[in-house]
């Protein structure tokens, strides 16, 4: 197998396997409704279906680990500084994204509600830049 399929294999088989770690996370370590600030998640999963959707996911991960060892497939290391760096600028971009000069295509704002969600949205704005710029990781 030549290295650029060797390489494509691998990223497709990395974002596959992280999306399957995070079904199991989800699975196995919220079994009860949660209730966040602006949304919720609700445990409408029976434990029968639970235990094979587990079982199935555990399945594939031991497939993707064969096509590993098979094909000598590198491993991907990500520092946890680099994972939060990009979810910081995730966060940031999407805030930047929700001031009201942004959202003109979405309808109107009347000019208070526009003030309020400009310095929210400053104040979001400032923190997510310290934590970009400003942290001790």
């Amino acid at each position: 197998m030549g290295n650029g399929v060797r390489l494509f294999l691998g990223n497709d088989l990395r974002f596959i396997e992280r999306r399957l770690r995070r079904i199991i996370d989800t699975l196995e370590l919220n079994t009860n409704d949660q209730f966040f600030l602006l949304y919720s998640i609700k445990s409408d999963i029976g434990l029968e279906t639970k235990n094979r959707v587990l079982d199935s996911t555990k399945a594939m991960l031991n497939e993707i680990q064969q096509l590993k060892d098979e094909f000598e497939l590198e491993e991907d290391v990500e520092g946890l500084k680099r994972r939060i760096d990009v979810l910081l600028d995730e966060i940031w971009t999407t805030i930047a994204d929700t001031r009201p000069e942004k959202m003109l295509g979405y309808g109107k704002m009347s000019k208070r509600d526009e003030d309020s969600v400009s310095s929210y949205t400053l104040k979001l704005l400032s923190m997510a830049e310290y934590l970009l710029f400003n942290k001790p990781l």
